[in-house]
């Protein structure tokens, strides 16, 4: 019986002593990069490739995207984004980003929905719906995998981006 409860009393102290270690943990954390609502971000990609779909010919082309947002709302665990201004190359094609929104849902990793409106050169208007794993490397480091596609109603292109997530200053 005293063997019971030692252990018992084992089990409970060892329980105290770990969630007394993720509160002190919790506590010293540094605040989430310092951002708040109304701040810019940019979100650029690092590389990229599309391929173009119903296309015989199903070769990469190189891809890169840029966008500039601002904080519109944000808690603990999510931030919005509306995206006011960008460009989105696909080979030569270059596209203008005049609107959309991103949706983040983050902890140490996280999640990113971008959703948004582009338009060629020829005034031809793209749709893209991009969303993929966010993960916090480091202070003011935020790696972002992103795929999606991006169409309008005669060219339809999957683009797979691997991006970087900074605060414009």
């Amino acid at each position: 019986m005293t063997g019971r409860k030692n252990l018992l009393l084992s089990i409970v102290l060892v329980a105290i002593v770990l969630s007394s270690l993720t509160v002190a943990s919790y506590a010293q954390r540094p605040p989430e990069e310092s951002s708040k609502i109304g701040d810019k971000v940019r979100l650029h990609s690092i590389r990229g490739h599309a391929i173009q779909r119903g296309s015989e010919d199903r070769q990469w082309i190189n891809a890169s995207m840029v966008l500039v947002g601002e904080i519109t709302a944000m808690n603990q665990s999510r931030i919005n984004v509306e995206i006011q201004e960008g460009s989105i190359k696909i080979g030569d094609n270059g596209y203008a980003v005049k609107s959309g929104f991103a949706r983040v849902l983050f902890q140490k990793f996280g999640w990113m929905n971008i959703v948004g409106n582009a338009t060629g050169s020829d005034g031809t208007t793209f749709r893209f719906h991009l969303e993929g794993m966010l993960h916090i490397e480091r202070q003011m480091l935020v790696i972002v995998g992103l795929a999606g596609p991006f169409s309008s109603g005669e060219d339809s292109y999957v683009l797979r981006l691997v991006t970087r997530i900074e605060k414009v200053t």
